[in-house]
């Protein structure tokens, strides 16, 4: 029995030790990773350089200097934790349950030191400017008061935060041992919060009022003096709506691409979960999604545009206006498609499977067609343009020798590219026909190339990577190989 114990144990470990890691999900895994990765990128070095440079700073008190370099250092506390969140998303949590609670007590720290810093820096604004001799200077003893509530708020990290297994995988959670202890715990939280920005938003408009109060004496009062000397002219200053018409909705689009962008790349790149729908469904939601990042790439041009104005001229604004308006359509469209199809798979399976070539023909024949007409858009201007460039050098006078080496070898380099568009055209028009060499010297291998067949072409069927014949329902269908064998295609 020993014997047979052993060797069950050893059955066991080496099961488990063959069992693979959790795969990480896209939505709950992938995406938040990557937000976290862009956060940490952006506003690590962002952080820093705050605490180094210090910019404009020599404008400000001394109370606000060390409000800002508080935030700072709260922020970077929370920075330096988002490795160990990102590897956490991706995999599990490997650093047992004394990191889980010293980890999460520096994120809770952090969170409630910036949540009091911001909150002091607009009360002390609003007394800077409406009660300027009651502004108080006691700058160590506040930041001190601020970081003991801050450890005090954070306790309850160290009481109640676990390792715990969620989705399959081990993970740092949160765990009460009563519903009193979490609901004290929530109140607690939120109470904070919500009193923080109460009190922000009430300095901010108290403040706001107080200024347009003295923007319009200041204004009754140089109304009095234009009257005897009328060639003084007073400027009052950007309105007061500038926050709700500009900052608000800039704000909102930053967010939308930060997001949007990289979920939208990360979808065409991963194609989560692609292989269990079938070919039309998976082109309409590579359609979706770059639909989605043709409207997204536009977004930095508004922002600039909501916070300081058009400059692009009339030219731009019209194209940049028809690509959001082709996005729009195009996610329309391909949202109503997918209802549509999916409603025809279930209800009507019969009649889909023959409509299925067809629609399937048609939008593989676009997605073919469209690279072709942007490729020669490109050639067709890029050519003319940069050989007008080399020739006519407009302006070069101006610029020195080593700036005119390097517009002149950029134009050669635009010119190099441009030259192998005609074949890239006829490439996806058509197919490719000059060799195994040509295509090496373009930067592809023999085994990403299209197969040479010998049979006859499957007929309403548009060919992506050549006469494949497949099978237009969700199961797996046989195509002929260049060795004779047969290899599935799953559609």
């Amino acid at each position: 029995m020993d014997r047979l114990n052993l060797t069950s144990a050893n059955l066991t470990n080496f099961t488990n030790a063959l069992t693979p890691a959790p795969s990480p999900s896209l939505i709950l895994d992938v995406v938040p990773a990557v937000v976290l990765s862009l956060c940490f990128l952006v506003g690590f070095p962002g952080n820093v350089a705050v605490l180094i440079l210090r910019p404009n700073w020599q404008q400000l008190s001394r109370l606000s200097q060390f409000l800002m370099m508080n935030l700072a250092l709260s922020d970077l506390l929370s920075l330096i934790t988002l490795p160990v969140w990102i590897y956490t998303f991706l995999y599990e949590w490997t650093l047992g349950i004394l990191t889980c609670k010293i980890v999460a007590f520096f994120v809770y720290c952090s969170l409630y030191s910036s949540l009091m810093t911001i909150t002091a820096l607009s009360v002390q604004r609003y007394v800077q400017v409406v009660h300027p001799h009651r502004c108080p200077q006691f700058k160590k003893r506040l930041l001190a008061l601020m970081w003991l509530v801050s450890v005090v708020f954070s306790i309850p990290s160290l009481l109640f935060r676990t390792t715990g297994e969620k989705q399959g995988k081990m993970d740092c959670l949160t765990k009460y041992s009563s519903s009193a202890q979490e609901v004290a715990v929530l109140l607690t939280e939120s109470f904070v919060g919500f009193s923080a920005l109460i009190i922000t938003s009430c300095s901010y408009i108290l403040l706001n009022r107080k200024l347009n109060q003295n923007l319009q004496a200041s204004t009754a009062d140089m109304d009095q003096l234009n009257l005897t000397s009328p060639n003084f002219t007073f400027y009052p200053g950007p309105p007061s709506s500038f926050l709700l018409e500009s900052v608000v909705p800039s704000s909102i689009m930053s967010l939308c691409f930060l997001i949007g962008f990289p979920g939208n790349v990360a979808v065409l790149i991963l194609k989560p979960n692609w292989q269990q729908l079938s070919r039309l469904t998976q082109c309409l939601m590579m359609n979706l999604a770059c639909s989605d990042l043709l409207c997204l790439v536009t977004l930095p041009v508004w922002i600039y545009a909501v916070l300081y104005g058009w400059a692009l001229g009339a030219a731009a604004c019209k194209i940049v206006t028809f690509l959001v308006y082709c996005s729009i359509a195009s996610s329309v469209l391909t949202i109503t498609a997918l209802s549509v199809q999916r409603y025809m798979q279930i209800v009507h399976p019969q009649t889909c499977l023959q409509y299925k070539k067809r629609l399937f023909a048609l939008f593989t024949s676009a997605l073919t067609v469209t690279p072709a007409v942007v490729l020669s858009l490109c050639f067709l201007i890029g050519f003319p343009g940069n050989l007008a460039v080399l020739i006519l050098r407009p302006n070069w006078q101006q610029l020195s020798r080593l700036t005119q080496s390097l517009m002149m070898n950029l134009a050669l380099s635009d010119l190099l590219c441009l030259l192998t568009l005609p074949v890239w055209i006829y490439t996806l028009l058509y197919n490719w026909t000059l060799g195994v060499a040509t295509s090496l010297h373009a930067g592809h291998t023999p085994a990403e190339m299209s197969p040479v067949q010998d049979e006859a072409p499957c007929p309403d069927v548009a060919y992506i990577d050549g006469p494949v014949c497949p099978s237009f329902s969700d199961s797996t269908s046989q195509t002929p190989t260049t060795d004779g064998s047969r290899a599935e295609i799953y559609v």
